[in-house]
């Protein structure tokens, strides 16, 4: 005979990896810096922080991806409302592409290199 199986179920903690979003400001551009994992879980931080900009006065937003190191189709859909946001407010969109070679390869396989209003210059 089989012994009887508990009906609790089995709570497994989820890891989640840090990730951070800085907002710089300054007169008329905000800078946002993300680092980490931009996914399902942190996709609506970011979200968040491209709403609170344009809620200013700014005319110039960048997104700095440099410290990103993956990127899931959640991520890769804020920053595509974020660059259909961008244009219907008149903002000028520039995003700093990541150093990882794995969030790369995703941007090419899904051809957002062409998509997305990418930045070609260093930033301090």
């Amino acid at each position: 005979m089989f012994d009887s199986i508990s009906a609790e179920p089995i709570h497994t903690p989820v890891y989640t990896p840090p990730f951070r979003i800085t907002v710089r400001g300054e007169e008329g551009r905000v800078r946002i810096v993300l680092s980490g994992e931009l996914d399902l879980h942190t996709a609506p931080e970011l979200e968040l922080a491209v709403a609170d900009a344009y809620r200013g006065e700014r005319s110039e937003l960048e997104l700095d991806l440099r410290d990103v190191r993956f990127i899931d189709s959640t991520g890769i859909r804020a920053l595509l409302v974020s660059a259909d946001e961008a244009e219907a407010r008149g903002v000028s969109l520039q995003i700093v592409p990541s150093t990882s070679p794995h969030v790369t390869s995703v941007f090419e396989l899904t051809c957002m290199l062409e998509a997305l209003p990418w930045s070609d210059r260093s930033l301090d």
